[in-house]
């Protein structure tokens, strides 16, 4: 017997949540936004960041604190621009260099990529509609082997790869039901958020952009749309 096949779902269709198990990403345990708020959230070694550009910065024939230096570099690091700012493009490129490597020391948590969710058990029944969709892999990691040679023979480099690999549909919908009750989830996943302030990247992805997200498995179609793609 061959399988059904489901229902094809469009921007501008309507779902109802059956499994209110809401989207946050997709990957290993420990992503570079894990990584910004550890660094974030160290006051011991942002200080000892601070302290580090001002002696490679500093001129001896110059105050380092002078506004109107002309590079304009110095004053970004200074110690109020740590404090108050962190709004510097610079800046957030020095963060995000250290996030990596932050989590990449931690073996990004694991070697699983997975779906992470959050359950938002009021959202049950509601129906929102969709303004995107996306799909993403699972699986778990496998690295890569360089070639080489033993005394039985020469083998060949291989591949990292995804073992036990398997594709998911995620949706993005409006914030806001469409069924007259307007429920409202309140954005189940943010941009990071560090020390009341939204951390805004430079290159934002569809989770920031339309942060209320959930997989395809999880609702049901209530309302067509096949004027869409």
């Amino acid at each position: 017997m061959k399988k059904a096949k489901r229902e094809v779902i469009r921007r501008g269709d309507v779902v109802r949540i059956v499994n209110p198990e809401f989207f946050i990403r997709c990957g290993y345990p420990l992503s570079l936004k894990d990584g910004i708020k550890m660094i974030m959230e160290d006051e011991k070694g942002l200080k000892a960041l601070c302290d580090a550009v001002d002696v490679i910065l500093r001129d001896d024939d110059k105050d380092v604190r002078d506004s109107k230096s002309p590079t304009g570099f110095i004053n970004m690091f200074n110690s109020r621009a740590f404090s108050f700012g962190h709004t510097s493009r610079n800046f957030r490129n020095i963060v995000k260099i250290l996030a990596y490597y932050k989590i990449r020391s931690k073996n990004f948590g694991g070697r699983e990529r997975r779906i992470l969710t959050k359950k938002i058990e009021g959202a049950k029944g509601h129906d929102f509609k969709v303004l995107s969709k996306k799909m993403v892999v699972t699986g778990n990691y496998i690295p890569g082997s360089r070639a080489g040679s033993t005394p039985y023979g020469d083998y060949e480099a291989e591949p990292p790869y995804l073992d036990d690999q398997k594709s998911h549909m995620i949706l993005y919908l409006n914030d806001g039901s469409v069924d007259g009750h307007f429920y409202y989830v309140s954005n189940a996943v943010r941009p990071v958020s560090i020390k009341g302030t939204i951390w805004s990247m430079q290159e934002p992805d569809l989770d920031d952009i339309w942060p209320l997200a959930i997989e395809r498995s999880n609702i049901e179609v209530v309302k067509s749309n096949e004027n869409e793609i």
